[in-house]
C-alpha cells in the first residue's frame, strides 16, 4: 500500500470526476425512480479526493502538505477537463468556454483545495498513531 499510494490516489480522484460527471448527465426523476438523492449522491463524491490526500499524507515520505495539495490541484484540474470536453462533445454545461473554465477553477478551488488541507491535518493526526502500531 505504501508505495501504490500515488496510483491509488488518482484513480480515486478519475473515479470521482468520471462519476460525477455521469451523474450530471441524468435529470433528477431518474434517481427518484430508483429512491436514490442526486445531491448528496454528488456531494458524497467529494470523500473521494479527500480519501485520495489523506492516503498522500500518510504514506508519503517527504513533502506530505505539498504531494496532498497536489491531489486537490489534480482535481482542479480533472473538473477544468471535464467540463471543457463535455462542452466540445456538445452537452449542455453550465460554465462553456474559457470564462467558463475560469469559473470553474474558482469554484473547484474554494472546494477541493479545504478539502486536500483537511485531509492533511487529519492524516498529520494519524500518522503518530499509525506509527506506533508498527
Amino acid at each position: 500500500m505504501k508505495s501504490n499510494y500515488i496510483s491509488i490516489s488518482i484513480i480515486l480522484i478519475i473515479f470521482a470526476e468520471i462519476t460525477s460527471q455521469l451523474i450530471s448527465l441524468f435529470q433528477n426523476y431518474v434517481f427518484y425512480r430508483i429512491n436514490i438523492d442526486r445531491d448528496t449522491l454528488l456531494i458524497s463524491l467529494w470523500i473521494l479526493p479527500f480519501i485520495a490526500s489523506l492516503l498522500a499524507t500518510i504514506y508519503a515520505k517527504k513533502y506530505k502538505l505539498l504531494i496532498s495539495l497536489t491531489f486537490g490541484f489534480f482535481a482542479i484540474l480533472m473538473t477544468i477537463s471535464s467540463n471543457l470536453l463535455l462542452n466540445l462533445l456538445g452537452y449542455q454545461v453550465d460554465f462553456e468556454g474559457l470564462y467558463g473554465a475560469i469559473d470553474m477553477f474558482q469554484i473547484s478551488f474554494f472546494i477541493n483545495i479545504p478539502i486536500a488541507l483537511l485531509a492533511s491535518l487529519v492524516g498529520f493526526l494519524l500518522i503518530p498513531t499509525l506509527e506506533s502500531k508498527d
